[in-house]
């Protein structure tokens, strides 16, 4: 059986070499591929700047600042017992439509069909 493992002390200069290369483009399309999927061009790094100026902006605004201040409270809010008081309120009347519309086809079908 032969050994899968690498020996690092078997290892010759062109070798550290290479392994050196593949880690540093392995290290450089992680980080492209990140920066793309969270929306930011790798190869327009002054945009990708500019939307980072614009973002701290909007947060030292004051209203925008009350405004995910409020978002935060609302968010825990619905956490919380009223939120969970408010959904149920909410799906039972959702549920209810839902039956007065069963309802209202089911004697709109009945008052149809001949007898």
């Amino acid at each position: 059986m032969t050994e899968s493992r690498l020996r690092i002390d078997k290892l010759g200069p062109g070798d550290i070499a290479l392994l050196r290369n593949v880690a540093d483009e392995a290290a450089e399309k992680s980080v492209r591929g990140m920066l793309t999927a969270i929306g930011l061009d790798p190869k327009n790094p002054i945009e990708s700047q500019a939307c980072f100026v614009r973002l701290r902006e909007m947060v030292a605004d004051p209203e925008s600042r009350t405004d995910m201040d409020w978002t935060r409270r609302t968010r825990r809010r619905t956490e919380g017992i009223i939120g969970k008081a408010i959904l149920t309120a909410v799906a039972l009347g959702v549920v209810g439509g839902c039956k007065a519309a069963w309802a209202f086809f089911v004697s709109a079908v009945a008052s149809v069909q001949p007898q």
